[in-house]
């Protein structure tokens, strides 16, 4: 009922503004009095309309210093909806007016909301320049929340360049200061990121732990748009340790609170998530509708690393369904803008896509070159998963070319890393192409135990590569019969 009252005390004023300057000085208090609330509550298109009014209002008034808070506040609703070039433009003028006013608490915020602008848009240096500047006059105002704003502020560009240890130490010291302050918001918004952080470095019971503790805060304070996106990072979450059913009801329900909070970039990313869902399922065709759509949502908003990895993700569903000159095309293409933008991790995907189009072309010298170029990535930034998958993929190409004891050792490390992140889909995976190799030795008896740990994974995460797996097996232990026969 308080919310109703205060919505229905702004219409009023927002009506009178223009007649009588009493209501016109409310109007112009309305957004900055309740921004925290007004951030949980107000979808960022009527935040908008209340923030016009506040600005029409504080430049009849000739507030300067209310003025710049509201454009502030208009450049981060626009952000919330990847507007881009609008909030970059309120930012800067907000920015021009608290630098002549001389606030340095408000040009540091006006600095810190342009870094979040150009690590959206990949301009890394640009973003921690301006996230530097703001932490040292956050400093000299003694403004303690300004500075985990900062921190995190850092880690965002730091997880970007798949920095995630330097990420974790910077997303622990803004979780401290909010906690030191007692900002539930930013406290849940902290937990999520180093959920993220977790997932990166093979951490995913940490994860789901941290997840959840920013799920309940979020639904506490009744911040949706933070719970959408938590939903679909738990739901990525199970995605990738395999429990695909779990994964679908989460996704389904953070793209259904994204639409109605309208969070495109949220919407971009379940878009995305669902694809690669479908993928998992064996249903490319409805894989490539998502991420097409995906695609073309973030070439719209222009959100550059989510371009990099929806190319990757449409390759890798148009590869499956037969078409390797559309799917080099677009790894070509997501190679290029992840090293433009200093996008480290859809670097290491990109080269690992164009690894396996070479593999199937038979091209096994040069699909060696982008694993190994891979693997080298992926330990300079500590990611495991992909390390995992580098190490999978060389040693397919050893499978390939009939040097069995490197694909023996190859697949060896990789099922270790799996089996330590709890990815029991790719561990699997990896069991089954042991299996293989070990069969081509003429070690059947290995190879059908293997087969058979690998085929139980897969009957209990209902993947499509189970019957493949079953008719494997069934060969190798006739092939086991028969040599026991000549022997």
């Amino acid at each position: 009922m308080e919310w109703e009252n205060i919505s229905a005390a702004q219409v009023l004023a927002a009506n009178q503004a223009e007649l009588q300057t009493d209501f016109m000085t409310l109007c112009n208090r309305f957004p900055d009095v309740g921004a925290g609330l007004l951030s949980i509550r107000l979808h960022p298109k009527d935040r908008i309309r209340w923030l016009e009014v506040a600005l029409s209002c504080a430049q009849h008034l000739k507030d300067q210093s209310a003025e710049a808070v509201h454009l502030g506040n208009l450049g981060m609703a626009y952000s919330e909806m990847a507007i881009v070039e609008e909030a970059l433009k309120y930012h800067e003028t907000a920015m021009v007016i608290d630098k002549k006013l001389g606030n340095i608490n408000g040009e540091a915020t006006d600095l810190n909301n342009l870094g979040i602008i150009y690590q959206y848009l990949g301009q890394y240096e640009k973003a921690y320049s301006c996230f530097e500047q703001a932490r040292i006059l956050y400093v000299i105002s003694e403004d303690r929340k300004g500075e985990g704003v900062v921190f995190t502020g850092f880690a965002s560009v730091d997880i970007s360049k798949g920095d995630y240890g330097v990420a974790g130490g910077n997303l622990r010291r803004a979780l401290n200061i909010f906690r030191e302050t007692a900002d539930l918001t930013l406290e849940a918004k902290s937990l999520n990121n180093l959920a993220m952080v977790c997932v990166r470095t093979g951490d995913n019971a940490q994860a789901l732990s941290l997840y959840e503790q920013s799920l309940e805060l979020m639904r506490f304070i009744g911040d949706q748009r933070g719970e959408a996106r938590t939903l679909g990072n738990i739901g990525l979450l199970h995605l990738d340790t395999g429990n695909l059913a779990q994964a679908t009801i989460l996704f389904e329900k953070s793209l259904e609170l994204s639409r109605y909070v309208q969070d495109q970039q949220q919407v971009s990313n379940v878009l995305s998530n669902l694809g690669l869902l479908y993928a998992s399922r064996g249903e490319y065709a409805q894989a490539v509708h998502y991420h097409e759509q995906h695609l073309e949502l973030v070439r719209q908003i222009g959100y550059r690393e989510g371009e990099v990895n929806s190319l990757g993700n449409l390759g890798l569903a148009v590869a499956a369904l037969g078409d390797y000159t559309g799917a080099s095309q677009l790894y070509e293409k997501q190679l290029e803008i992840s090293q433009e933008i200093g996008d480290r991790r859809g670097e290491s995907a990109a080269l690992g896509n164009l690894g396996i189009l070479f593999k199937q072309s038979g091209d096994f010298d040069k699909a060696l070159e982008l694993y190994r170029r891979q693997l080298a990535l992926a330990r300079e930034m500590s990611e495991r998963q992909i390390e995992g998958d580098a190490l999978s993929n060389i040693g397919n190409v050893y499978l390939s070319t009939d040097k069995y004891e490197e694909a023996i050792s190859y697949h060896q490390s990789a099922i270790a890393i799996y089996h330590d992140l709890g990815n029991r889909r790719y561990e699997a995976v990896s069991t089954f192409n042991l299996a293989v190799a070990y069969a081509e030795t003429g070690d059947y008896s290995k190879a059908v135990i293997l087969g058979k740990t690998a085929l139980s994974e897969c009957e209990q995460l209902q993947d499509a590569n189970a019957g493949i797996i079953r008719n494997q097996i069934l060969e190798w232990e006739q092939s086991a019969l028969n040599l026991k026969g000549e022997l």
